[in-house]
């Protein structure tokens, strides 16, 4: 528009120009002939100059004053343009900014929370499993919640082979070796004993054919590697040979006080519920987060990931397939392990066969990662 403007404006200019300088001088009104006016002719001249060269130069100067209006409109247009082009560009270097800010402070926070991970850790000091006289402390005390979970799971494996009932509806589905790892998670997560064993049989009540003072006297007769038959024969024996009672009842005291006490009912809850609620909240913070690109959240769950040693991998595999890690506060693991991988046998990341339970050198369960989410307890803790 503003050019076709400025051509019509440059034609009539030119146009009222010719005109301007041509009809003053042409011949028709004997220009410079004589010395006297011809008001007359004065008069016609003035009429022809006035209505059409002045008409042309009206025309022009309002030509001129759209193309003025037009091009201060544009040039306001541009300059409103132009603020508003440094204005967005302020405005996503100030969102930017904001972005990095908000970054740092997450990662503040993530490394706040990793940091309680490692403080949590190495305040661990845990009686051992055959010597309560002994502890392992800070990382070494996973090694003895993997001992136990080892031997509860064997225990476990053990009582469902002598009674096929007790996991049938399991057994058809080929699920019952996850059934075993959530009886044994429970009784290694809240313990069992004689003073809390109704709070345990309301845990284990969906194994129906399950007995709780069964499994606690399991538990008991492990409490010994020298077995009370063998401690009566050798009563029996010294009577035999005729040795004084008391000395009888020295030797066998002996004996007691060396049997290795295997306290495989003892409960973890106080430690273990901060370790993973900790652990769950850092993993949620990262992968909730609008701001960091999957590469981010992948960096920083692998700095976690590089925190944990096997044993703690064992018993957060075992956490996982019990009901534990299917309970509503926990309802994004399963999403966890498939983002990020914390089981990972394929990369070397821990041995192939870590998770498989020997007894006797011989395997007697097998788990993996893929273990975790197989199925849904009805029952959520």
């Amino acid at each position: 528009m503003i050019k076709i403007i400025k051509v019509l404006g440059w034609i009539l200019g030119i146009i009222g120009l010719i005109f301007f300088i041509a009809i003053p001088f042409n011949s028709s009104f004997h220009l410079f002939k004589s010395c006297t006016l011809d008001t007359e002719l004065a008069s016609k001249f003035g009429d022809l100059f006035g209505g059409f060269v002045g008409t042309i130069f009206s025309f022009l100067s309002i030509i001129l004053l759209l193309y003025t209006i037009i091009n201060q409109e544009k040039e306001y247009k541009e300059q409103k343009e132009r603020y508003h082009k440094e204005n967005k560009e302020q405005q996503e270097k100030y969102n930017e900014q904001q972005k990095e800010y908000n970054k740092n402070i997450l990662r503040t926070n993530f490394f706040k929370m990793l940091d309680y991970h490692n403080q949590n850790v190495s305040q661990l000091s845990v009686p051992n499993i055959n010597n309560e006289n002994n502890k392992s402390e800070h990382r070494r005390a996973f090694v003895q919640y993997k001992i136990q979970i080892h031997r509860l799971l064997i225990l476990i494996k053990d009582i469902v082979s002598e009674n096929p009932d007790i996991l049938k509806a399991e057994k058809e589905k080929g699920e019952d070796h996850i059934a075993i790892a959530d009886i044994a998670y429970t009784i290694f997560y809240y313990g069992i004993d004689t003073g809390w064993l109704p709070f345990i049989k309301k845990e284990l009540e969906r194994y129906k054919e399950l007995s709780a003072e069964e499994l606690l006297e399991k538990i008991k007769s492990l409490n010994s590697n020298i077995s009370n038959e063998w401690i009566n024969s050798q009563k029996e024996k010294m009577r035999e040979r005729h040795i004084n009672e008391k000395v009888i009842e020295k030797i066998i005291n002996g004996i007691e006080r060396s049997r290795v006490k295997f306290k495989i009912n003892r409960t973890n809850q106080t430690n273990l519920s901060v370790y993973f609620k900790n652990m769950y909240s850092a993993i949620k913070m990262v992968d909730e987060s609008q701001i960091l690109s999957q590469e981010e959240k992948e960096e920083l769950i692998n700095i976690y990931k590089a925190q944990l040693s096997n044993p703690e991998l064992y018993v957060l595999l075992f956490y996982l397939i019990s009901r534990f890690g299917k309970a509503d506060y926990n309802k994004n693991w399963q999403k966890y392990q498939e983002n990020y991988k914390f089981f990972d046998a394929e990369r070397g990341e821990i041995p192939a066969d870590y998770f498989n339970i020997y007894s006797e050198g011989q395997c007697v369960l097998e788990y993996s990662e893929k273990n975790c989410f197989k199925i849904e307890y009805n029952k959520v803790l």
